[in-house]
């Protein structure tokens, strides 16, 4: 809405003139409007690192690297104060909006009552206090060794083989199977992106090896490699994919991963590629 002033005349008019203008109010053209008062920062106990009262300010987050015994540690703290700070957040929303009747019971979705509400308000205080003295465990998801910028672990990449559909020439990529998807890099630095990412729900594989005579090993095998996978997609009719590894038993397991993929029902199903 447009600003107008208490006397018709421009809008700064009274934003200037301190008896008719309060610092916590705005005049608009449908009356008086509130603005939010300033807040004092939250004062919380770290639950890890130094233990101590933090105000939570501009840069509340910056380290004192000399501190810390290295940077797997910084990283560790860095995402605890992160995730205590966001709880103590979110509680804070849940109670408002459990005291302004905005809540509701998640098994039914209806309303909650007046018991339910003071127990669950007395639940949620309890929780809010212990993250706020630093005296509640903050959950957290168990992160791979590294810096601050490497989340997780990285899978290894093993050696494939390909013929271009131009040329015909042989091409070594590397690939990595997850969640059963078969994602290819073409080296194997470890911050290098996939080219190309295959779902292997429906696909042909089988095992080859230099001792299995009676397997199409019509493409010869590198120096050094005794066994293989052949991946044949509907993506690539010119040629299969060859997975190879250092010894026939990794090849098996790959094969294994293959055929297992068409039964992998969701992503996170963690026994279906085991």
């Amino acid at each position: 809405p447009l600003l107008s002033c208490l006397h018709g005349r421009r809008p700064s008019c009274c934003v200037r003139d301190p008896s008719l203008a309060s610092p916590s109010m705005i005049q608009t053209t449908f009356g008086p409007i509130g603005l939010r008062r300033p807040r004092d920062a939250a004062v919380i106990r770290l639950h890890q690192g130094n233990k101590q009262d933090t105000r939570i300010t501009k840069n509340w987050l910056k380290v004192d690297k000399r501190k810390h015994s290295g940077e797997v540690e910084v990283a560790d703290d860095y995402r605890i104060h992160v995730k205590q700070a966001m709880l103590i957040a979110a509680l804070e929303i849940d109670l408002l909006d459990l005291k302004t009747g905005h809540s509701k019971d998640p098994t039914t979705g209806l309303p909650r009552s007046a018991d339910s509400i003071k127990d669950t308000e007395r639940f949620m205080n309890q929780k809010l206090n212990g993250f706020k003295d630093g005296s509640a465990v903050v959950p957290m998801r168990r992160q791979g060794v590294g810096h601050m910028g490497r989340v997780g672990i990285r899978a290894t990449k093993h050696v494939m083989m390909k013929r271009s559909q131009k040329m015909g020439m042989v091409k070594t990529r590397y690939f990595t199977i997850d969640s059963g998807y078969l994602k290819v890099f073409k080296n194997n630095r470890p911050t290098t992106k996939p080219r190309s990412v295959y779902k292997l729900n429906d696909v042909r594989c089988r095992f080859e090896s230099t001792e299995n005579s009676r397997a199409n090993t019509s493409e010869p095998f590198p120096s050094g490699y005794t066994a293989r996978v052949c991946i044949q997609l509907s993506e690539r009719p010119h040629g299969p994919l060859y997975l190879y590894g250092k010894e026939p038993r990794e090849a098996k397991a790959w094969e294994r991963a293959v055929k297992m993929s068409k039964y992998l029902q969701s992503a996170g199903d963690p026994g279906a590629l085991a």
